[in-house]
């Protein structure tokens, strides 16, 4: 993970934590408990899960990156975890597809330019943050991933299993 571009070097550590966080708050959680939903009205850990490997091929797809989610048809029908029934892929699907899209990001945050970072953001939610560039659409996609890698994180814990891990 090593990169001259300033600019992206702080985004690359944060990529590369969310990405062993991710794995780590899946760990040991079986897709009976994943589907849980520990409130009546909670997202369980298989839909954030879900949600969050979506997202991550948004930002793949944000830096120019030719690549769909294998479970992007399911994306396309599913946006509440009240409309998931049995649709979801296993949380091996999950692990395995996060960790390619996650390849795919860390070698893309390596080669990408200063230029190309300082360019306007072309999505429309770049209103909502303070920095319309591709930059900050970088920033603001990795931290959607973060917080969603808490609830994870959080729910482990509901779920009876030890804390997250950074290693």
């Amino acid at each position: 993970m090593d990169t001259s571009n300033e600019l992206i070097r702080p985004f690359m550590q944060i990529l590369h934590m969310n990405t062993g966080l991710f794995l780590s708050a899946l760990s040991g959680i079986g897709d009976t408990d994943a589907a849980k939903r520990i409130e009546g009205t909670s997202n369980n850990v298989r839909f954030i899960a879900f949600h969050l490997l979506e997202a991550r091929y948004y930002l793949a797809r944000y830096l120019g990156i030719e690549a769909e989610s294998p479970f992007h048809d399911i994306a396309e029908r599913i946006k509440t975890v009240d409309e998931v029934g049995d649709d979801l892929p296993t949380l091996e699907g999950l692990r395995i597809a996060w960790e390619e899209v996650s390849h795919l990001l860390e070698s893309r945050f390596q080669g990408i330019s200063e230029e190309e970072l300082r360019q306007s953001s072309p999505d429309a939610w770049s209103d909502i943050i303070q920095n319309a560039s591709v930059l900050g659409g970088i920033a603001f996609l990795l931290q959607h991933e973060s917080h969603h890698i808490g609830q994870l994180a959080f729910l482990r814990r509901l779920l009876g299993l030890e804390p997250v891990k950074y290693s």
